[in-house]
């Protein structure tokens, strides 16, 4: 009788295929091969399509293949929560990849995550090439994401293992004339609501490129800035309504109106998010008369 899959790797893509061999070379040395990979190509012009189709003929494992009109990697992350069919899921970038006992460590710790108050499973990415590796461990106990930075003597970048009905209960608001929201407006939705167990191991290695969303940076904000609108407007709303200092709050409420003036950016933007008084009064000083 065939084993259950619980756990789908979702790697969006777009005009990566130079890139993605490294990650299939790394799922195929995988010491469990009980997951699905599931790509999602974001609109590819390259060779991408043809290339998944010689992944599947050398596989040992499931691969599932979607093409869907470009609209940015958000866009992919909303559709492959709504296709997965397994468990659990976790995003492994194309310029990523994972060591050879990835699989095998995920799913031995899958039961630390039974309570329903968590959300997942958290482990702290491996760098390649780093200058300085993140000096630091996570507590043998589920944490808010959040939390982490107390434990490490720089802020890491982390991999996270969802439950896949968790991630499906939650979607980037729609903002149909731009391709970049970052990743903290779906994230923000719910890591003040749930924990997340932790893993040890360093099991995804991050190597980043030079067209990657980390090195590209304010660039794409200001390409995207609705997007970016939405992500201040969230981040203020969040952190005035916590306990913390008057001027931190400010200057985060001034962050959102300003960068909505100068964009000219009309309108509600994040509706779902409310700022609140004295600081919304801000609204009316950035608004051009």
């Amino acid at each position: 009788m065939a084993k259950t899959i619980k756990l789908t790797y979702f790697t969006p893509t777009y005009n990566r295929a130079r890139l993605l061999p490294v990650l299939f070379a790394s799922l195929s040395r995988q010491t469990n091969k009980n997951f699905v990979w599931m790509i999602v190509d974001d609109g590819s012009t390259d060779d991408t399509e043809n290339l998944v189709k010689e992944f599947e003929k050398q596989s040992d494992f499931k691969i599932v293949y979607y093409k869907k009109e470009n609209g940015g990697k958000h866009t992919c992350m909303d559709f492959s929560n709504q296709k997965c069919e397994t468990e659990f899921i976790t995003c492994v970038d194309s310029d990523d990849y994972l060591t050879d006992d990835a699989t095998e460590v995920i799913l031995r710790n899958l039961d630390k995550c039974v309570a329903e108050d968590i959300a997942g499973i958290v482990s702290v990415r491996a760098q390649q090439n780093a200058p300085k590796e993140y000096e630091g461990a996570l507590p043998d106990y589920p944490i808010y994401f959040y939390d982490i930075n107390k434990y490490y003597n720089q802020v890491p970048e982390t991999m996270l293992i969802f439950k896949t009905k968790i991630a499906k209960e939650y979607s980037f608001p729609e903002v149909k004339q731009e391709r970049f929201i970052t990743e903290s407006v779906y994230y923000k939705q719910f890591f003040y609501k749930y924990k997340f167990a932790t893993i040890h191991e360093k099991i995804y290695v991050a190597e980043y490129v030079g067209d990657g969303y980390t090195v590209q940076g304010l660039r794409l904000f200001v390409k995207n800035p609705i997007g970016y609108a939405l992500a201040l407007k969230q981040n203020a709303a969040i952190q005035i309504g916590m306990a913390g200092r008057f001027m931190d709050k400010l200057r985060l409420a001034c962050r959102y109106y300003g960068w909505k003036a100068y964009f000219k950016i009309k309108g509600d933007v994040y509706p779902e998010y409310k700022i609140r008084f004295p600081y919304n009064f801000l609204g009316k000083l950035f608004t051009p008369v």
